[in-house]
Formats: structure tokens, C-alpha cells, sequence
């Protein structure tokens, strides 16, 4: 089987995106109506209404009431979070974090989603709505996860890389597509809104090669960079520095690193200040998923 046949085949044996998360992903969270229309789609598809029902039930808000109705379980999870909660329950069915080779990555991508929500919502002037900065963050890297079921043994996709720009060396030495074409073709067969497949299929392109793209893109694509420089550093281990802030720091003065900030109006005050918070996140999602941290970020302040 041929490296591109292979890829399709383990595209296609993943479980389908239902179609109502399909249609959640669609609408355009900053658009006034959206809260209605997902609210309308959700209330339409029964295995919808039973999911968040039981999000809203979770281990997450417990020392609440139990609620037993959708309009309940909406008031208190809300209806962006909802859909990142479908989105992730999802991506976890297909990528089960329970399987050890996967779970470094689980890692990588919860920590770049709550990297990115985390900016996007200290930082309005991004006009990037949270949520969906979080959507695009677990999601940017797919194609990752679609190539190391192709292969036990691909340690170089499961590995933390800094700087970023290594990897796609490391990917070309044991296959033969990157894991942005891998991402490209699962978000065709997923059927992903444009925005988020332009995303996932170019977020390692340089800006001369994404002419033309929505100024919306451009600003996704350059914030899933920039996350992605900072999360691997982190999980690298920072091998060059003793504290995390001193370390993080360091990366942010790296000629491309410094480009990304700069294109989004960041200083390095902005991306540091929310290190320690989105640490704390991803010590709890990962407990929550079953997932072990190493213990230089578990212990991370």
C-alpha cells in the first residue's frame, strides 16, 4: 500500500464526524445569531441533546445539581464550551488519549487550544472569539494524530520538537506527506468549514505562500504558529533554561517566533502572564482524560 493510500484508508476507517457537530463547526461563533442557531441544531439532534446533558453532569461541575434538560445544561456549560466539549468528546473517540502513543500529542494539542482561547480572550483586539481560537487550537494538528495510527513507531511525530521548523524534517525522513496534508484530507472527509481546513492545511506555510487568505485566516494560522512554538518548548522540557517563565521568554525573542508576535500585536508581557493559568487548565484536563504529565510540567508554576 502506497504512503497516499495508506493515509486515505486510515482516514476512512476513523469514526465520521456526525453531522450536527458538522453544522456546529459551520457557523461563525462571532456572528450575533449564533447562540440561536447552534442552540436550533442542537435541539434537533437527540444524541446532541444526550451529550451535553451529560457534560453538563460531569466531573467538570461537580458539587452541582444534577440538570436533566437541555436548557439547564446549556445555562451552565454555555453554548461555544458545549460545542468544544462535543468537538473534543469526538476527537477522542476517533484518537482515543487512552492509547499511550498517542497521548504526548493529547498533550501538545490541549495545551495549544487553551494556549490559544487564553490569548484570544486577553487580547480582544485579535477579534478572534475564544472558543473558537480553543476549536482551531485542538484541531490545527490532526493530521499528527492520522499519521501515528498509520505507524507504531513514528517517535519523531510523537515527540515535543523546538524549534517548530524541525519537524517537518523529521516527518519527510519516515513518510511521505507532512501531517498538514494529513489534516488537509481528514478535514475533507470530516467536512470542516473552509476556514478551519485552510488553517490545518497551512499553518506551517510562510505568509508569501498564503496570499489571499482571509485576514481572519491570517490571523488564525499565525496564532496556531505562535502556540505552537510556545507549547513545545514547554513540553521540550525548556533543556536551556531552569525556570518556565525565564525559558519561555527566550523562545519569544527567536527571530520567527518574534515575527509571529509582532504580525498579532503581542508583546511578550501579553503571552507570558498567561503561562501559569493555562498550565493549571491543562493539569486538569489531562487528570480528567486519563492522561500522565512528565513531571517537569506537572510540577510547572
Amino acid at each position: 500500500m502506497t504512503g497516499a493510500s495508506e493515509l486515505l484508508a486510515t482516514i476512512r476507517s476513523l469514526p465520521p464526524l456526525p453531522a450536527g457537530i458538522s453544522r456546529l463547526l459551520s457557523l461563525d461563533q462571532a456572528e450575533p445569531s449564533y447562540l440561536e442557531k447552534a442552540s436550533g441544531i442542537i435541539r434537533t439532534d437527540p444524541a446532541l441533546v444526550a451529550q451535553i446533558i451529560k457534560i453538563a453532569n460531569s466531573a467538570v461541575y461537580t458539587g452541582q445539581d444534577r440538570v436533566d434538560t437541555l436548557e439547564r445544561a446549556l445555562l451552565r456549560v454555555g453554548v461555544r464550551t458545549a460545542v468544544n466539549a462535543l468537538v473534543s468528546a469526538h476527537l477522542q473517540r476517533a484518537f482515543s488519549p487512552q492509547e499511550e502513543r498517542l497521548q504526548a500529542l493529547w498533550v501538545t494539542n490541549l495545551l495549544a487550544a487553551i494556549l490559544a482561547r487564553s490569548i484570544a480572550e486577553a487580547q480582544p483586539a485579535l477579534e478572534i472569539v475564544p472558543e473558537t481560537a480553543y476549536t482551531f487550537g485542538l484541531l490545527h494538528d490532526v493530521g499528527r494524530l492520522v499519521m501515528i495510527l498509520m505507524d507504531h513507531d513514528a517517535s519523531a511525530l510523537r515527540a515535543s520538537v523546538h524549534p517548530v521548523r524541525e519537524l517537518h524534517q523529521l516527518e519527510k525522513e519516515s513518510f511521505p506527506h507532512d501531517h498538514q496534508m494529513a489534516g488537509r484530507l481528514l478535514a475533507h472527509g470530516w467536512h470542516f468549514p473552509r476556514t478551519l481546513a485552510l488553517v490545518i492545511a497551512t499553518h506551517h506555510e510562510p505568509s508569501e505562500r498564503r496570499a489571499g487568505h482571509p485576514p481572519i485566516v491570517e490571523r488564525l494560522v499565525n496564532l496556531m504558529a505562535l502556540v505552537d512554538h510556545v507549547g513545545m518548548n514547554i513540553l521540550a522540557g525548556l533543556p536551556e533554561c531552569e525556570d518556565l517563565e525565564g525559558g519561555v521568554a527566550a523562545t519569544l525573542q527567536e527571530e520567527d517566533v518574534a515575527a509571529l508576535s509582532d504580525d498579532l500585536g503581542l508583546s511578550r508581557k501579553d503571552i507570558l502572564q498567561v503561562l501559569a493559568p493555562a498550565l493549571s487548565e491543562l493539569k486538569l484536563h489531562a487528570r480528567g482524560m486519563g492522561i500522565p504529565l512528565d513531571q517537569g510540567i506537572a510540577s510547572a508554576r
